[in-house]
């Protein structure tokens, strides 16, 4: 009967304190294969709490096709059927309904008998149509600009890849956004390459000749690469698995929680990091919200809200700032779009940052709004509505296909009253004035996330609203240094946003 009591007060004690000790996903290390050998996967080493128990493993096999649970089972054998490249998730349950899940690459490459060969199957891969030419490979973009994809079996091997669809001259679908000053090329414009599919490491494509026929509005890539397979893009990818990865290096940090707003159109989760101590209430705390790649193609999101919580975190150490401050990330507001190498729109073909109003402009905005949109919204809303600041909004996007130097939008003065609107201004100036050369336009733009924080929260909260415009091509330093943006730069200033922030509000 004692032990009973023990139990039941133990049980009370768990359901009271929310059962904060989750189970723990173990998958083993990333593994590439030939088209045909086995993948043995195995979470058998994965644990629940102690005195719990892990009752149902869930592997689903492709994270990019939005189905998931293909198999049940602590170990499982599986062949897939194409070459590309897959992550696989595995997402563990204990006893008391509690998860956790791990994450594990699988590269399947292209037997050797097949030679070169172009490969996009894998999260966030595209290449458009494939064609024949002259060149090795041929391709005619689609959507726009974006283009990412592998090659197999071609080290050391001298190799010619033809891109239609760059320059004035294009022909633009209706469905891509145009600009009036069409920046699709630049003559300095050097590709990004990848040789790692596990850990993912973007660099520029040093060395490799390019041609450019303003003619035909194509590019011809020729290089000699020195292993294979090889990764090529036209901006460096961020995809909704290297956010799950990154989330893994920070689990279990008492400063860092990660809450699920809601799911994309195909089921995705929208996935929020709160980076705060946990200790302090929140309603002393100034309070920053973040989001980024509401267009796809626009991938500063993830690598600026990485290097903010890498600036913010010192491991489990407290952080002074963090008693002080709250910072709400969204890094992917899209992440179908992006797992399924798209450009600029959701899978209902809606524009997101046209979204956030109730009148629909244009075929590519509806009055409702998308599910992404009204999953953050609704946060906002619920944020704000208990009694929590709004301090500092920003939505993190890329200009234009290519540009070099940096933008702060703040919202104009039509959207907030003269002491906001000063205040927006003199932090965009403090910013600014850092490491980099940047520019400030106030701006309106209906329907976008700025507007709809600045409209519906400044009077309230008197938040500071920006949309921030970060380039693809290069940067110029304060010293009039042209540096080329890589993922790396992107977390250096997503370090230089905090710094900025912290000592702004302090």
């Amino acid at each position: 009967m004692r032990s009973l009591l023990i139990s039941l007060v133990l049980l009370i004690l768990e359901f009271a304190n929310g059962y904060s000790q989750s189970p723990h996903a173990i998958v083993g290390s990333d593994v590439s294969v030939v088209l045909g050998q086995p993948v043995h996967l195995d979470g058998s080493r994965s644990s629940a709490a102690t005195g719990h128990r892990i009752v149902a493993w869930s592997w689903d096999l492709d994270n990019s096709d939005a189905i998931r649970g293909d198999y049940q089972g602590p170990e499982i054998t599986h062949y897939y059927n194409y070459v590309g490249s897959y992550t696989a998730t595995l997402t563990v349950t204990d006893d008391m309904g509690q998860t956790d899940q791990a994450y594990q690459r699988i590269e399947v490459r292209s037997p050797e008998a097949w030679g070169m060969t172009l490969v996009d199957r894998f999260e966030g891969g595209r290449s458009g149509v494939i064609s024949r030419s002259s060149a090795d490979f041929t391709i005619s973009n689609q959507w726009g600009l974006q283009w990412y994809f592998r090659l197999d079996n071609i080290a050391n091997v001298p190799v010619s890849i033809k891109i239609y669809g760059y320059g004035p001259n294009r022909k633009v679908p209706t469905y891509v956004t145009p600009y009036e000053d069409d920046q699709s090329f630049d003559e300095k414009f050097i590709p990004y390459v990848n040789y790692d599919f596990s850990n993912p490491h973007w660099t520029r494509l040093q060395g490799a000749e390019l041609t450019y026929d303003p003619q035909t509005c194509s590019l011809i890539i020729r290089h000699t690469f020195p292993s294979s397979p090889v990764y090529l893009a036209w901006s460096p990818p961020y995809v909704p698995s290297d956010l799950d990865r990154f989330l893994r290096t920070v689990a279990g940090n008492r400063y860092c929680q990660v809450k699920t707003l809601g799911q994309s159109v195909e089921g995705r989760d929208l996935k929020m990091i709160t980076i705060t101590d946990p200790g302090v209430a929140n309603a002393r705390k100034n309070v920053v919200w973040m989001i980024g790649q509401q267009h796809a193609y626009e991938m500063v999101g993830g690598p600026i809200c990485e290097g903010v919580v890498n600036a913010l975190l010192v491991g489990n150490a407290p952080n002074p700032v963090l008693a002080k401050f709250v910072f709400n990330l969204v890094p992917i507001v899209n992440p179908d779009a992006i797992a399924h190498g798209g450009f600029r729109y959701n899978m209902h073909d809606v524009d997101l940052n046209r979204n956030w109003d109730d009148i629909a402009e244009g075929y590519a905005d509806r009055t409702r709004p998308e599910p992404e949109v009204e999953a953050i919204q609704k946060a906002l809303s619920h944020w704000v509505g208990e009694g929590n600041r709004l301090d500092l909004f920003v939505d993190l996007h890329c200009h234009t296909p290519l540009s070099e130097g940096l933008w702060l939008y703040p919202a104009d003065a039509t959207l907030v009253n003269g002491t906001v609107y000063g205040r927006q201004l003199k932090f965009a100036q403090a910013f600014m004035n850092r490491n980099y050369e940047f520019a400030i336009n106030p701006a309106k733009t209906p329907g976008s996330a700025m507007w709809y924080a600045a409209a519906r929260f400044s009077g309230k909260t008197g938040v500071l609203a920006y949309t921030s415009e970060n380039p693809l091509l290069a940067i110029r330093t304060a010293n009039k240094e042209r540096v080329l943006t890589t993922p790396d730069l992107y977390r250096a200033i997503g370090q230089d946003w905090v710094r900025a922030i912290v000592e702004f509000f302090k």
